[in-house]
């Protein structure tokens, strides 16, 4: 039995982080899955890592501000969900994540 990691999209429907895939792949397809990390066999991954989200961790700007490098920025975006340009001077990029981050929690209620 495989449990999809991510969404994983076959010809009959669309199936999502958590769900149990039926039986229209290939043994090839599932093996493909396998390596991307798409797909877990039931046993590989803990229950709560398949079920639970991951929690968004969002940083004030002094946060922000102690982060040393325009890639340190950038990858924290990612964590976050977001792209940041790292053509942008650190000030931008910092004010660019502040205000993803207000949108957010404004939008979440936090």
């Amino acid at each position: 039995m495989y449990i999809a990691g991510m969404n994983v999209r076959s010809h009959k429907k669309l199936y999502k982080k958590g769900d149990i895939l039926g039986n229209e792949f290939s043994e090839k397809d599932i093996l493909r899955f396998v390596e991307m990390g798409a797909v877990f066999s039931r046993g590989e991954i803990p229950a709560a890592d398949i079920y639970e989200p991951e929690e968004l961790v969002f940083l004030d700007e002094n946060g922000l501000r102690k982060m040393k490098s325009k890639g340190e920025l950038a990858e924290y975006g990612k964590s976050i969900g977001i792209d940041v340009p790292e053509e942008m001077t650190k000030e931008e990029m910092i004010n660019f994540l502040l205000n993803y981050i207000e949108e957010e929690k404004d939008n979440d209620g936090i």
